[in-house]
């Protein structure tokens, strides 16, 4: 303890333990004999420690007349400047509380452990003599000079001039002097940790990958294998021509069914195997797979038949047989119905937007040319077997039920004239549709993924996914779900389809389109497809829910708004506001942090094609009114601090009407529109279909606002008890409120221990608050459910 660096250690081991001495008997002996053992350092190095000081002038001890004094300045420490009566005693008060709380401690503890002898002893009894004598002739001081009094005997004598306890409220204690540089040492230690995780990827391969948030990564396959297959001139074996032989196996199939003991079944049987039989080589369908799905429309529709006798009979009285007459066709209309009822949604969507009419008279009509059975059910006969037949050979392509309705919708519209096929044949050995639609489209979906598929030991495949893919996805990788939404989408559908010449698919006239498929260059096509980036981020989860969160914040901050009491002495200007308009102008800011939160958000989980699209000059031009109206109650408030600074005089000289009030109400006024706009409104960029409102009508959306009202009414009444408590509990812990520090005082104890200390506790407080304050959202939803 001889090296000056020791001595200054101890004494600032003791300067916090006295501050700390009412809590020590929480830790038993060890803790006591620690404060003593720095109080007898302390008291050892006390004279060379106090020879670094300026000197201070002590009140006369031994003046003849008792009501004379010396008043005791301290060098280092003053009251503000501008307090009040009340802050001057407040702070006179105190400070000789400090002191002799101190003087009863030391006293305690040298009784139970005062092993160092009469050397320390002398020292402190002489130091606290001094620093009582002061606070001895503070209360017949004016109140300036008490207060000047009092924190020289707790700051110059006690504490050796290394705290001074001039605040009024939380902190109230400052260290002066002390280098706020080290506060800053865990942000600095958080961002190299942040810099190193994200470099980690490039320096160790082996590490955690994390998606980019802001850059988009390209995981396109080349476009050298992308499914492209060689045509030729021939034709299929059948030549395109009706096949005799699977016609007779497709009557036969229809001859062993129920369907047979129909009064109308050779009516309908030859015309529903020569649709099939015929379509088989005109489109390129494997024989096999026309026979099983001819057995699949046969099995539905026997069961819709059996289906409309049933209700038949079940309406009649008594025992009646069901007329058998228009079974048949009544069948095939309600199994049409049932069947291509999303089929026919999604192709009424996207004749609508091709400006044509769902009902169209070209619509099925090659179709009706090759059914020679009653031509009121032509129509639905056509829209079936097209369906039945394609969905049986898309394989994989089931999973985007979308893409079978474009092509079943492109099939029906096709041009079935000639003798020949309407597709050619590849180098291989399956159909014209197999391998001329289905298996280039899946080629590209499999590659995007996946590199080949290996035979295993054990007889089984196994699918080889690209280097690095294996453990995690990124998050621009496209799926099933990502085309499928492609396909939904017939703005963005009509753009991007190309074949392989450049030319557009929908450029092309409609009879045409079904055998430009087998040209289409499918990479190119389905390029930028995603929309919604699967970033694994709690971004993600804010972009889908930010209207229940911001409606959170918003009533938890007006909540404790109007719980908070007002604390500001005259002269001071607290950091949310000195008036209750001014602080409620405060909560305001909150609509252009989390637009700013929103937007951030919804670049960051927003895939390539929504970027294409924002980046257009147009969507930007959209987008301006609203970042403008974000941007507003910025100004505003920046506007009403600023006049609550200087006064209302300032205002005066613009218009005589021009207060603070009114201009805190313009500033209201606008954040309520922004309010408005973020949990009324949608983006301003439209493209991005799964950040869109559900469409509803009007009176669900009107029960649904009130029911969300009064639920939010109630819990907004029953959390006003619990969130007046939270406010209550950091008022009796005194701890500093960032909301509630006075501006002018707050950069002379900003970062020092005590304010980092009370920040911290500050936010844990407040955190937790809102985090119960959301929870308990569930339990009203629950009840009002």
């Amino acid at each position: 303890q001889a090296l000056p660096s020791a001595r200054d250690s101890s004494v600032t081991v003791a300067q916090t333990l006295v501050m700390m001495s009412p809590s020590f008997k929480l830790f038993g002996v060890w803790a006591s004999c620690a404060q003593f053992h720095a109080w007898a350092n302390l008291a050892i190095v006390g004279p060379s420690y106090l020879r670094k000081r300026q000197p201070l002038v002590i009140p006369s001890i031994e003046s003849n007349n008792a009501t004379e004094s010396v008043v005791a300045t301290s060098q280092t420490c003053f009251p503000p400047a501008t307090a009040t009566t009340l802050v001057l005693k407040d702070l006179a008060t105190m400070n000789c509380l400090r002191v002799t709380t101190a003087v009863k401690d030391f006293a305690e503890l040298f009784n139970k452990y005062g092993k160092y002898g009469p050397t320390v002893k002398k020292s402190w009894d002489s130091r606290m003599a001094q620093a009582m004598q002061m606070c001895s002739t503070v209360p017949g001081l004016p109140p300036y000079e008490a207060a000047e009094s009092a924190l020289a005997a707790w700051g110059d004598v006690m504490m050796q001039h290394s705290e001074c306890c001039s605040v009024a409220g939380p902190p109230f204690c400052i260290v002066p002097g002390v280098s706020k540089i080290g506060h800053f040492v865990p942000f600095l230690v958080c961002v190299v940790v942040i810099m190193l995780a994200r470099l980690s990827e490039c320096i160790c391969r082996r590490s955690v990958v994390m998606p980019n948030l802001v850059r988009l990564i390209d995981t396109t396959p080349g476009n050298d294998a992308n499914g492209q297959v060689v045509l030729h001139d021939s034709h299929s074996l059948a030549g395109g021509r009706l096949s005799n032989a699977l016609l007779d196996e497709l009557m036969n199939i229809f001859h062993r069914t129920s369907l047979s003991a129909l009064p109308d079944s050779e009516a309908w049987a030859r015309p529903a195997a020569t649709l099939f039989a015929a379509l088989q080589p005109k489109i390129g369908f494997q024989a096999d797979s026309a026979k099983n799905q001819f057995e699949h429309f046969l099995s539905l529709w026997r069961a819709q038949c059996s289906m409309v006798a049933d209700r038949a009979m079940g309406r009649a009285a008594g025992d009646v047989q069901a007329d058998e007459r228009d079974l048949a066709s009544k069948g095939l209309v309600e199994l049409n119905g049932e069947l291509l009822d999303g089929f026919k949604r999604y192709r009424d969507k996207l004749h609508r937007h091709l400006q044509h009419t769902p009902e169209a008279s070209t619509l099925g009509t090659p179709f009706v040319d090759l059914w020679t059975g009653p031509r009121r059910n032509a129509k639905e006969m056509a829209e079936v077997s097209a369906f039945l037949l394609v969905w049986g050979e898309a394989g994989n392509v089931r999973f985007m039920p979308e893409v079978v309705c474009f092509i079943v919708d492109l099939l029906l519209s096709a041009k079935l004239a000639g003798e020949g096929p309407l597709l050619k044949v590849s180098l291989a050995q399956s159909s014209a549709f197999l391998a001329s639609i289905i298996r280039p489209l899946y080629n590209r979906i499999f590659d995007e993924t996946y590199v080949d598929v290996i035979i295993t030991e054990d007889n089984k495949d196994k699918k080889n996914m690209h280097a690095g893919l294996d453990k995690f996805m990124p998050a621009d990788c496209a799926n099933y779900d990502d085309w499928n939404e492609l396909f939904c989408d017939p703005a963005r559908l009509t753009n991007s389809l190309v074949l392989r010449s450049g030319t557009k698919l929908f450029d092309l006239p409609a009879g045409e389109r079904f055998a430009a498929l087998a040209h289409m260059d499918w990479g190119r096509s389905l390029a930028s497809a995603k929309t919604h980036r699967e970033i694994h981020s709690l971004w993600g989860l804010f972009a889908s829910i930010h209207r229940v969160a911001f409606l959170h914040e918003l009533l938890f901050a007006l909540t404790l708004v109007a719980v908070s009491s007002d604390r500001a002495e005259s002269g001071e200007i607290l950091v949310a506001g000195n008036a209750m308009l001014v602080r409620l102008s405060a909560v305001g800011l909150l609509v252009p942090l989390h637009a700013a939160c929103w937007k951030l958000s919804s670049w960051f989980t927003a895939g390539s094609a929504v970027r294409k699209h924002r980046c257009r000059a147009s969507a930007v031009c959209k987008g301006m009114p609203l970042c403008i109206l974000m941007s507003v109650p910025v100004a505003s408030y920046i506007l009403v601090r600023y006049v609550e600074v200087k006064g209302d005089s300032m205002l005066q000289r613009v218009h005589t009407g021009l207060t603070l009030q009114a201009v805190a109400k313009v500033h209201l006024l606008v954040s309520a529109c922004g309010a408005l706009v973020i949990l009324c409104g949608d983006s301003a960029a439209k493209t991005p279909r799964q950040q869109q409102l559900t469409p509803t009508s009007c009176r669900p959306k009107v029960l649904r606002w009130l029911f969300w009202l009064i639920i939010l009414l109630v819990k907004a009444w029953t959390s006003w008890g619990g969130v007046h408590s939270l406010d209550k509990a950091m008022d009796e812990l005194m701890i500093c409120r960032l909301g509630k520090e006075n501006i002018k005082e707050l950069p002379s104890y900003a970062f020092s221990p005590k304010w980092d200390k009370d920040m911290v506790k500050w936010l844990l407080f407040v955190s937790t608050g809102f985090m119960l304050y959301i929870i308990d959202t569930q339990f009203w939803f629950s009840l009002g459910c």
